[in-house]
């Protein structure tokens, strides 16, 4: 019963709460069109930071892909050396 109890309260939780943590820290269009949320970039839907760099790379490639898609601007932001991608990233406005 207990188990049953805790089961109803987090799904009623995150219900209520995820809609307005999603309203507070909204995504960029191409993120938000393919259905991604807190998880999918932080590994958890109540994030602390900054997302990984692997979860960057697992949608977008890694540092060679990304300087080959943009080699033609000049200077290419994406050629060595590299920082972290939320260095320069924004996704959405840090919580507060």
């Amino acid at each position: 019963m207990k188990k049953t109890r805790l089961l109803v309260f987090s799904c009623l939780w995150a219900f209520c709460t995820l809609p307005a943590l999603a309203a507070e820290h909204p995504l960029p269009a191409r993120h938000t069109e393919k259905k991604l949320n807190c998880n999918a970039c932080h590994g958890t839907a109540e994030p602390t930071g900054n997302a990984s760099q692997s979860a960057c790379i697992d949608c977008h490639g890694d540092a060679p892909a990304m300087a080959e898609e943009t080699r033609d601007r000049k200077p290419n932001p994406h050629a060595p050396p590299l920082a972290d991608c939320t260095s320069c990233h924004r996704q959405h406005p840090p919580a507060k």
